[in-house]
């Protein structure tokens, strides 16, 4: 299984003293697929305040930085838990193990 995230949207402070689009909120997607099969969630965070210091301008974000700040934020157990409830939904899809059916008089 491949395991991907999906950032955005941003939620942005215009100005924040000195600084200007100061990322506060994060959108994010974690998706999962196997062969044909996807299954995602989604979920938002909020970021900290900026440090001044290692502010990086919003027009030189990379995706790999939002994706450290989200996986710090969301800490190693917590994606372990998505991941393994997405595994189990493209498992479920592939060997079903219930099924919506009608009554037999229909």
């Amino acid at each position: 299984m491949n395991y991907s995230w999906i950032m955005g949207p941003f939620r942005v402070q215009l100005q924040d003293g000195n600084l200007q689009n100061v990322v506060t909120t994060v959108d994010w997607r974690r998706v999962c697929t196997q062969d044909s099969h996807t299954a995602s969630c989604y979920g938002q965070v909020t970021c900290p305040a900026p440090n001044p210091d290692s502010f990086v301008d919003f027009a030189k974000l990379t995706e790999d930085q939002v994706v450290g700040w989200v996986e710090a934020i969301l800490g190693p157990d917590l994606i372990a838990t998505y991941d393994a409830n997405l595994a189990h939904q493209i498992r479920s899809e592939i060997t079903p193990t219930t099924a919506v059916v009608n009554p037999p008089w229909q």
